[in-house]
């Protein structure tokens, strides 16, 4: 598939969005952890991941998140 934003406009192109999506959360999990792994380019903006994180640390710290969870990410929470 390309990812020409023109190609993935056409619907006729990208019929079902939902079959692109992660089963559950244990294989969105496994995704973004094989994507983690990955150094970012040198210089590259981090800009776009500074709100998504700001979730994460926030959910962490709240009261109501599994202990895995905190532990996961207690990294950006603190």
């Amino acid at each position: 598939m390309s990812l020409n934003p023109v190609y993935l406009w056409n619907p006729q192109n990208f019929p079902d969005p939902q079959a692109m999506l992660p089963d559950g959360f244990d294989a969105a999990h496994r995704i973004v952890s094989e994507w983690a792994d990955q150094p970012l380019p040198q210089g590259a903006d981090t800009s776009a991941f500074d709100k998504p994180a700001g979730y994460i640390a926030e959910a962490a710290r709240s009261g109501k998140a599994s202990a895995d969870f905190k532990a996961a990410y207690a990294d950006i929470a603190a």
